[in-house]
This record gives structure tokens, sequence and C-alpha cells, in this order.
């Protein structure tokens, strides 16, 4: 029984997403892929253009893109991506002298499709109740969206890991001081409350995030009552997500970036399952007064983590993928890279930590070396992911022809 339970899903996942897949022609599709990793998150703007050309053959069409800073005779005007929801009034005096170098990133092919970062999860957490609060996160954002619209970038990639241990999305009686309904009513309302400005500012943006509903999909996708089993898990970003789906305007693209598809596998058309359970799956968590905009903005994504194909494999990690059976990783990685590009809207992008996207030889003063794990990975015989992987861009390449 469960083996023509789980057929019959794929079959109805393969039908709903086929016609669905953006010119995917039988063997190339006309995907952008978009490049993120830690060097990335270590460099600046202007770091980034001086490797423009390394950038224009690698086989990506943008990359993530961080913004910090702070002014030099003020240290209390400062700004940053990972801090946004924490930060003081982010300073447009200072962000402007961004804008310059950001334009020109639409002057390179693998700089073109470039988002600007940012995290939603705080370093401390916020109160919901606490508008003060939310209204700097949201005028942040706003700020960020005109730098965005005024560069000519696209939009925005979202990040809502959580890094700082602040369970911010999950319902805490004792700090929240409210009940769980309630704190889905206010996780709502701030959902809108921090995204409006961004749409204000920029209304056909991109935005990725590395989840939306997907964020736990495992839990969801199966169950007969996700609501019930978010009340279960405490989960309050279901209803921070539906607020940005309140104020998102049907010019705006909802990329869903599914990150647990970093192990998903094309041998059992994962990729199929994943994107019908976006479509279709899913739907339990959207407010019904929101799932014609829903399916009408959605993008369907998935996050490839090319560290799942270094050769080595350590005891107790998960993210590894063996050869195929010509004793290859990188045709395991393309096979999958393929069917990813093939069931997705428009968007795949690609995640590294231990390898850089260029050897940035080109950056005299980079932050990154500054940080020992990087200037030790620069200086060994595959530090980029091109030479840990020869053939890579190529691959990237064939995917958009």
């Amino acid at each position: 029984m469960k083996v023509a339970h789980c057929s019959l899903w794929i079959a109805l996942a393969l039908i709903l997403t086929t016609g669905e897949a953006s010119g995917w022609t039988g063997g190339v599709c006309g995907q952008k892929i978009i490049g993120h990793g830690w060097d990335l998150l270590s460099t600046r703007p202007e770091e980034v253009l001086d490797n423009a050309e390394a950038f224009d053959g690698s086989g990506l069409d943008g990359v993530s893109v961080a913004l910090r800073g702070s002014a030099p005779d003020d240290r209390d005007r400062h700004y940053a991506f990972s801090d946004i929801a924490v930060d003081e009034p982010w300073p447009r005096d200072l962000l402007a002298a961004r804008i310059g170098t950001l334009r020109r990133f639409k002057e390179h092919r693998g700089l073109r499709e470039s988002l600007l970062v940012f995290f939603v999860s705080p370093p401390k957490r916020l109160d919901w109740r606490d508008d003060a609060a939310w209204d700097r996160f949201a005028g942040n954002v706003g700020v960020l969206a005109w730098v965005g619209r005024e560069s000519g970038l696209n939009g925005y990639m979202v990040d809502s890991e959580d890094y700082f241990k602040q369970r911010q999305y999950f319902h805490d009686p004792g700090k929240d001081g409210i009940s769980y309904a309630d704190a889905c009513r206010l996780a709502r309302k701030r959902g809108g409350h921090v995204f409006a400005p961004l749409f204000r500012e920029h209304a056909n943006a991109v935005l990725l995030s590395f989840w939306f509903f997907s964020e736990a999909e495992m839990h969801y996708a199966a169950s007969s009552d996700p609501l019930k089993e978010a009340e279960k898990r405490k989960d309050l970003w279901p209803s921070f997500v539906n607020g940005i789906l309140d104020v998102i305007p049907q010019t705006a693209k909802f990329v869903d970036g599914n990150e647990h598809a970093y192990l998903s596998d094309y041998a059992v058309n994962d990729f199929y399952v994943k994107a019908f359970n976006q479509r279709q799956g899913l739907l339990g968590l959207v407010a019904p007064e929101n799932r014609a905009k829903y399916q009408a903005v959605l993008s369907v994504s998935f996050g490839q983590y090319l560290d799942c194909y270094i050769p080595e494999k350590k005891p107790g990690h998960d993210y590894y993928f063996g050869p195929a059976e010509d004793g290859s990783r990188l045709t395991h990685f393309r096979r999958n890279l393929e069917q990813a590009a093939r069931v997705s809207s428009e968007y795949v992008w690609l995640y590294g930590e231990h390898r850089c996207w260029v050897d940035w030889k080109k950056t005299s003063a980079s932050n990154l070396w500054k940080i020992k794990r990087y200037s030790d990975m620069l200086s060994s015989p595959t530090p980029t992911w091109e030479k840990t992987f020869p053939g890579l861009s190529a691959i990237l390449q064939s995917i958009k022809k």
C-alpha cells in the first residue's frame, strides 16, 4: 500500500508540474541560477564587482549581495543585513553610496540577477506586541528596498534560519505573554508590517526566501490538519508568511526556495513531489482569502547544497551524495540540478560553505583575507567550486540553454 500511495503521489506531481516547467524542452531550460555562500556573506558589493569577470564565467546569473557598513565618524550609525531587525534606523545617506556600484551589476551576465540578502530571524527576540520594535524593523526593510529599486536590482533573498537561537517564530507563552491564537494574529500582522514597506518601494520585486510554507514541509504536506499541526509545533512562521501574502502585490514574485531540497534526489523524483507540495500540498497553511493570490504569485524554487558533493564524507554528516554509476559525484549533482531546474518556475539557487565562488584575487583588501578560514581556503589547491568540480561552470551554463 505504501508503494502504491507513493507512486500515485509522484504521478500527481508529474501531471501538475510538468506543464508549468517554464519552457523545459527535454534536455535543458532557461532557468536563472543564483549563487549564495559564506564567501558572499563576507564580501562587500565593491569586492563582488571587482571580480565580475570571474562571475561572468561561473555559469551563475546572479549572487546574493550582503550590505553592511557604518559611518567613519559615528559608530551608532550602522547597518548590517544580519541585524536589520534590531539595528537602529538605517541611514539612507550611508546606503546611497552603494547604489552606483550595485547599478553596474546589470552590466555583467554573472551578476545581473543578483538579490540583496537579509535575515528575518533577529539576534534578539522581538516582542510581538512591541509596535516600536517592529516599526524599526519595517523601516529598515523599506530602506533596503529603496536601495534595491534605485540600484535596478531585481529583489531580495530572505533567510529566516534561526542562527541566533531566539525562536522568534515559535510561540513561547512565558516570553510572549499571550496565547498561541493571539500570537498567530500578531505574527500575521507583523508579516504585513515588515514587508509592506518593501513592496511600497519595489512593487515588482523578486522575493526569494529559503523557505516560505515549505519551512516544515515534512510536517505539513502529509497532515490532514496542517493548522492543528502548526499549533502542536507552536509554529508562528505560517502566520507571518500569511502576513506577507496580505500585502504582496501581484506584480511581485513570491519565490519559495525550499531549502529542504538540499537532500532531494532526482532518482526518486523528489523535486516533482516538492513542487506539488508547494502548489497544492501546503495550501492548508494558506489563509483562504490568500489562496488565489498565493497561486498567482508563487514561484516554485529549490536550493542545492554544493557541500553534499565534496569528495570526503564525514562521520555523522548527512549532507552527502555518492557518485553516479560513472563514478562521478559531479554527474549526480548535474542530474539533481537538471530535475530541480525542470520543475522550478524560474529560479534555482546554489549554496556552499567550504569553497569560494571565485578566487577573489582582484580584491586587494577583501574581508575574506581577514577571516582565517578563507585565507587558508584560498591558499589551498582547490579554493573554488570550479577547481573542486572541474566542469561545474559548463554544467550551469548548459542548464540555461
